[in-house]
């Protein structure tokens, strides 16, 4: 994702801002019962991972923020920086 973020933010450049956002689990997986959705926010190295209120506040900030392009923002709670031996999910 950081990779076609960077590259399509040189070439659009002066046209368009091109930016990304990368959240952690955010919405229950098909299936998946409150508690294992719990669990899996808990691994994460915060504790926590993103909620639909920070993915839309992230989204607002890219917006208003007339000098951002070519970046991620991760929301993950620090999942990237441990990432799990499988899907939570499964």
């Amino acid at each position: 994702m950081y990779g076609l973020t960077k590259m399509s933010a040189l070439s659009y450049a002066s046209a368009i801002r091109v930016n990304g956002i990368a959240p952690g689990i955010t919405l229950q997986a098909p299936g998946q019962d409150q508690k294992s959705f719990e669990i899996s926010h808990k691994q994460n190295l915060l504790k926590s991972s993103s909620t639909v209120e920070e993915v839309l506040n992230a989204i607002q900030f890219l917006i208003k923020s007339k000098s951002i392009t070519g970046h991620v923002t991760l929301l993950d709670g620090g999942a990237h920086l441990a990432p799990p031996r499988r899907d939570v999910g499964l």
